[in-house]
């Protein structure tokens, strides 16, 4: 919404909020009962009712301000694990189990299979901790078998890469 061709309006507007730059406001719905507003549903479609309104230009923008920073945190955190968890963890299994066999690959094979597990684990605690900040921030909303898979995945990468000092040579099966 641009109300920039309301000089009227945007005249009050800046002498109304002249120390106020911006707001966020929200908005819900849910049971009234004798005047009194209830507790409304703590889904996604309620908890996306957010919106800024910009004084000094006169702007609104709905699912800005709060919305965007943890819709953004979400992204980050889908993007950081699939990358971890669903192309570098496995590039460097199949690296490993196809590429060992060749002997003009030794051991390139072997670096570039830890190359791609070791970051593969770095990413994963990225996004597992952007995940965690994701869980900590949204009191009430609980994805059980998200959580669940991500602390499984994390506990298995962590286990495999505290084997990292054992003594592993290269005739080892």
């Amino acid at each position: 919404m641009n109300l920039k061709g309301s000089t009227e309006l945007q005249n009050y507007i800046n002498i109304l909020f002249k120390h106020y730059y911006s707001s966020h406001y929200l908005w819900q719905e849910g049971p009234v009962s004798s005047d009194n507003p209830g507790a409304h549903a703590l889904g996604s479609a309620n908890t996306n009712s957010v919106g800024t309104v910009d004084f000094s230009s006169a702007q609104a923008s709905a699912g800005g301000g709060v919305g965007n920073s943890k819709r953004r945190k979400r992204n980050v955190h889908g993007v950081l694990d699939t990358v971890a968890w669903g192309i570098l963890l496995p590039l460097g299994a199949l690296t490993a189990w196809y590429l060992k066999v060749f002997k003009s690959a030794d051991p390139a094979w072997f670096y570039l299979h830890a190359f791609c597990q070791s970051s593969a684990y770095i990413v994963g605690v990225a996004g597992w901790s952007t995940g965690l900040k994701l869980g900590s921030d949204s009191p009430g909303i609980t994805y059980h078998k998200h959580k669940n898979i991500g602390i499984t995945l994390f506990c298995l990468g962590t286990l495999q890469g505290s084997m990292l000092p054992l003594p592993i040579g290269f005739g080892n099966e």
